[in-house]
């Protein structure tokens, strides 16, 4: 978990939906790009668990939307309008 939380600078919360849904969908591309794929007897329990290499790998397709001048420019509106105190 440390990892994503070092490396998701920039990513907003719509980013990190989207890597996620990424990372959760590689074990089921995984199994339906197998040879043995068969969608009639296909169950939920042939899904692996999802692990850090799928975030590795989804965050190589989803990438950040939040640049450094966004931020600036919500750390500058916070200051003259907000109320959240930051430091």
């Amino acid at each position: 978990m440390n990892f994503i939380t070092v490396n998701v600078t920039g990513y907003s919360g719509a980013d990190m939906k989207q890597l996620c849904s990424e990372a959760a969908m590689i074990p089921v591309r995984n199994i339906v790009d197998s040879s043995s794929f068969d969608l009639v007897s296909f169950s939920a329990e042939e899904i692996r668990p999802i692990c850090f290499s799928d975030f590795e790998l989804a965050m190589r397709s989803v990438r950040p939307t939040v640049v450094a001048e966004d931020l600036e420019r919500y750390q500058a509106w916070n200051k003259q309008y907000g109320s959240f105190v930051s430091e």
